[in-house]
């Protein structure tokens, strides 16, 4: 599950606690109150991911098309795509 979560903007401790998940003491039972003095060093949280810049770029430059007020769209000539918000809302219940 903590896989699964996508976070971008703010620091969490999710990738803390996907190290104690897969952490070979943690996973057999064989830890205690001590765990993280005697496992745990900040710099195995330092992994530099691609998907975060990724992720960034794409939304600088939808907001950069925002603030243009550029039309947003799906792909050459496709026209401007409505927000799944602005489709629910207009669909009838």
């Amino acid at each position: 599950a903590i896989d699964e979560y996508q976070i971008n903007g703010v620091q969490t401790t999710l990738s803390f606690c996907r190290f104690v998940m897969e952490h070979d003491a943690f996973r057999s039972g064989r830890f205690d109150t001590h765990f993280v003095k005697q496992h745990f060093r900040p710099e195995y949280l330092l992994q530099p991911t691609h998907e975060g810049a990724q992720v960034a770029a794409m939304m600088g430059a939808l907001l950069h098309g925002r603030s243009a007020k550029a039309p947003v769209s799906a792909g050459a000539g496709a026209g401007p795509v409505a927000s799944a918000w602005k489709r629910n809302r207009t669909q009838p219940r």
